[in-house]
């Protein structure tokens, strides 16, 4: 039973006891009845919304996968040796493609540069540009 019909029967038994709305407490006993009213109608208005968010953001997850598939299967996308450790402070640093132009990078933490050697002579792996 859905918030709605539970106040649907709630003011159907106040109707049913015969509550005199003239007399204090059929007016707040209304009152109230009405007030769980609103706000069970503002709960499934919300409800809704929340659903067509659920829907909404499933599409756009859905969408961002695709993305993603379409990015990372792109030739000039390679993860194998996107990351460095740093020989100072061993901090783990991204290699952009430029960086791997230059066969060097700036530590993030330390902020030394430093050259490094690519172990597969220039490319990380085969479908990379680097």
């Amino acid at each position: 039973m859905s918030i709605l019909e539970k106040v649907s029967y709630i003011k159907g038994l106040a109707e049913g006891v015969k509550l005199d709305a003239a007399k204090d407490e059929g007016k707040v006993l209304y009152a109230i009845i009405d007030a769980l009213s609103e706000i069970a109608e503002e709960i499934e208005l919300l409800n809704e919304d929340y659903e067509g968010l659920v829907e909404f953001t499933d599409e756009i997850n859905d969408a961002l996968e695709q993305l993603e598939e379409e990015v990372y299967a792109d030739d000039e996308y390679c993860d194998d040796d996107d990351f460095v450790l740093c020989p100072e402070c061993g901090a783990e640093n991204y290699l952009s493609f430029d960086d791997y132009d230059k066969g060097t990078f700036i530590c993030s933490e330390c902020e030394k540069e430093f050259a490094f050697d690519d172990e597969e002579g220039g490319e990380c792996c085969e479908n990379c540009r680097h």
